[in-house]
């Protein structure tokens, strides 16, 4: 469910369906109405995926293509076709593995933050944001997520990509758990209060990485100053460039506009 736009009728009985009537009503409340929401920022480095391939020649490790949606129907009780087919697009990166020629898990990533917190959030055109990784239920727990990682990582590494931010739901325990279990790290909180149509927002550097990401911001903000100081750190950021100077430390903001001047010339994805 986006916090953009009321999401689809499908999208939102598959919500209904994983999450209870509880927990989906106080999304739709506290996202369009008025309400409290806040996720865990996690920064993951691509350099730790490289040792992740499974020992087994029986999965396939490939980027999806629009012939696999028809075989998709495993996936299809968590996702919509049509954000399945949406994720082949240009800005999103949808990897999936497949034994027997039947895909079983997916691991997408995206040049598009959540909208949830697009707002305070902004990538650096090394990172990507995670949208979703999934592997049906009877093929868990055999690596198959860290061996998508590990697959993704030669395009990653050509496209100049070298970190993965994630954003999730303080409630999503499977999520979080699943996180701790591979040694990725918190760097952040975000809260976000809503009432109406006016949105403030908080980030909150954990204690063991107060300088990964945004510490800058601090105190409660709204969405247009959240916009300000983005655009004014995104002019630093093309002064530095011009003078080809090389980032040491993750940026804390940089706005699309930026990370899209960044981006010119680079290297387009192999086609499926």
């Amino acid at each position: 469910m986006s916090l953009l736009s009321p999401p689809s009728f499908t999208e939102a009985r598959l919500y209904l369906r994983q999450n209870g009537p509880w927990r989906s009503l106080a999304k739709f409340v506290g996202g369009y109405i008025a309400g409290w929401q806040r996720w865990y920022v996690t920064l993951e480095s691509l350099a730790a995926c490289a040792e992740s391939v499974p020992a087994t020649d029986a999965i396939e490790f490939r980027f999806a293509r629009v012939s696999d949606l028809p075989r998709m129907q495993r996936f299809m009780v968590r996702m919509a076709p049509s954000v399945l087919r949406a994720w082949l697009g240009p800005d999103y990166f949808f990897f999936v593995a497949l034994i027997n020629d039947e895909p079983v898990s997916y691991r997408c990533l995206s040049r598009r933050i959540h909208p949830g917190v697009s707002e305070v959030i902004h990538l650096r055109p090394d990172q990507l944001f995670m949208v979703d990784e999934y592997t049906t239920p009877e093929f868990r727990r055999r690596g198959i997520t860290r061996g998508l990682a590990a697959g993704m990582l030669p395009v990653l590494q050509e496209l100049g990509i070298r970190e993965v931010l994630g954003v999730h739901r303080i409630d999503n325990h499977d999520t979080i758990a699943a996180i701790r279990k591979k040694g990725i790290p918190r760097v952040g909180t975000i809260h976000r209060c809503r009432i109406f149509w006016h949105v403030w927002f908080k980030y909150e550097a954990h204690p063991t990485n107060p300088d990964r990401l945004g510490a800058g911001l601090g105190g409660w903000s709204s969405g247009a100053e959240s916009r300000r100081r983005a655009a004014g750190v995104a002019a630093v950021a093309r002064r530095l460039q011009a003078a080809q100077l090389a980032w040491s430390s993750p940026a804390r903001y940089v706005s699309r506009a930026a990370a899209s001047d960044r981006r010119v010339g680079a290297p387009r994805r192999p086609a499926r």
